[in-house]
């Protein structure tokens, strides 16, 4: 079984691998609100890549496995990874 630090850097050296100029903001222990459950890091990496959206949301996807999180997602569970592209260009998640 993978620990938290385990998962966090794997996750996290994977995305630095498409982009060693990446910025990462500081990491935080966040409380889980909505279904209780352990706390969680959390940080936010700004990724400049010439890969397209749909591109980048495969990539992204495929860092997951990589970290112990399954293929399909129950919404409000504890997960081991969790990645959301945010922005990309000037377009942003809504």
């Amino acid at each position: 079984m993978l620990t938290t630090n385990t998962i966090f850097f794997t996750g996290l050296a994977a995305l630095s691998m498409l982009n060693p100029h990446c910025h990462c903001s500081q990491i935080f222990e966040a409380v889980l609100l909505i279904f209780g459950g352990p706390n969680f890091y959390n940080l936010v990496i700004e990724h400049h890549t010439k890969l397209t959206f749909e591109g980048s949301k495969v990539i992204l996807r495929k860092i997951k496995p990589q970290c112990g999180s399954e293929p399909k997602r129950v919404r409000c569970r504890d997960r081991t990874l969790d990645i959301d592209l945010l922005t990309y260009g000037d377009a942003m998640r809504s």
